[in-house]
């Protein structure tokens, strides 16, 4: 809610279209200069294959298997012309228990693993990350949630323990949720606070924050027609009014 939805640094188009072979998606975006790529998936009994076509030169593919293990799904994935990009990921989900791991395809690769396991209305996870060319940890966190009756609190030591966060979320009602967030930057010794909130009204959703430092966030999503959502994000300084807002625009259209 206080993160997700928020783009002001550009403005951006999203079409997808979903054909009887593969479903393809285009992206552009427009900040300094112009981007975008293309994307076609395709979806077959126990696998998926994906190929993204890049404006800046690049192409990816991947080719998932879902149904080696019940619960595995396993990719591998690679860019052109990066040399260093193989990589195999295992994503494994049961009951109470997500697993994600990814191995880079190379002969001083870097290595990611995640896990979070829950009890009841209690989560607790932890990622991080390796690097063998360095022998070294290149990330690690910690993080632990509890959920019950439209109230959520979490707690994240992140940044190789360099940060600490603390998170509460509370539903007033169905159409209307609260929340607060504290980071602390342990090192420098710093600490911010945003408060925010998230509304539903007449079908369209509106968001909004402001954080400790005088940065002030609004979003409104909403559905300009069936299949098409616009999303329109707006930041300014409430400490200096005098500089200008940004503002940023996106479109989602499914065809």
């Amino acid at each position: 809610m206080l993160s997700s939805g928020y783009n002001t640094t550009k403005h951006s188009l999203k079409l997808s279209t979903k054909t009887a072979g593969p479903d393809l998606t285009f992206n552009t975006s427009l900040t300094d200069q112009v981007t975008g790529d293309l994307k076609a998936s395709y979806k077959g009994q126990g696998f998926n294959v994906d190929s993204t076509f890049a404006s800046s030169q690049k192409v990816t593919g991947s080719v998932a298997l879902t149904e080696l293990l019940p619960g595995l799904k396993t990719t591998l994935s690679a860019t052109v012309p990066d040399q260093r990009s193989g990589k195999l990921a295992l994503d494994y989900s049961r009951p109470h228990l997500t697993l994600k791991s990814s191995l880079g395809l190379v002969a001083t690769p870097k290595a990611e693993c995640s896990v979070s396991t829950g009890a009841g209305a209690f989560t607790v996870g932890g990622e991080a990350g390796y690097d063998a060319r360095t022998s070294a940890l290149t990330k690690w966190s910690v993080g632990a949630q509890y959920s019950a009756e439209g109230t959520t609190v979490a707690a994240v030591l992140a940044d190789k323990g360099e940060t600490a966060k603390a998170c509460l979320a509370h539903e007033l009602s169905s159409d209307l949720t609260l929340g607060a967030e504290a980071v602390h930057k342990i090192k420098a010794g710093s600490t911010t606070f945003t408060l925010g909130g998230a509304a539903k009204l007449n079908g369209s959703t509106v968001k909004a924050k402001v954080d400790s430092t005088g940065l002030a966030s609004a979003l409104l999503e909403t559905e300009v027609q069936p299949k098409a959502k616009m999303t329109i994000s707006a930041a300014c300084n409430a400490l200096d009014l005098g500089k200008a807002p940004k503002v940023g625009i996106s479109m989602d259209v499914k065809a």
